[in-house]
């Protein structure tokens, strides 16, 4: 009951970065989360009879959601701080988190 508690939460999370990094708000239509799901259930009954480690496919799972995350806050990152030429005073600060007093 614990495992299956944890894949699903697994496949939740993955859904929402999914939902997150594309425009579509449904991630049923989703080819990479139709993947995923097939994926899960091709190795449901294999994961016994197999050489595998017991817990495999769920570690594949969380390994994807953490890319999937660490991508998505890769380009959030990137899109505030990239440099798009000349800053001026006041925006390098604003961005850093400083405000610039006026006279």
């Amino acid at each position: 009951m614990e495992a299956s508690k944890a894949v699903i939460s697994v496949l939740r999370n993955i859904s929402k970065e999914l939902r997150k990094s594309t425009l579509q708000k449904r991630a049923v239509n989703n080819v990479t989360l139709r993947h995923v799901l097939n994926e899960y259930r091709k190795y449901e009954t294999t994961e016994q009879r197999t050489c595998r480690a017991k817990q495999e496919m769920q570690f594949l799972a969380q390994t994807y959601h953490c890319y999937l995350n660490s991508s998505r806050l890769y380009r959030e990152l990137h899109n505030r701080y990239y440099g798009k030429g000349e800053r001026g005073v006041e925006e390098t600060a604003r961005l850093l988190g400083f405000e610039i007093r006026k006279k």
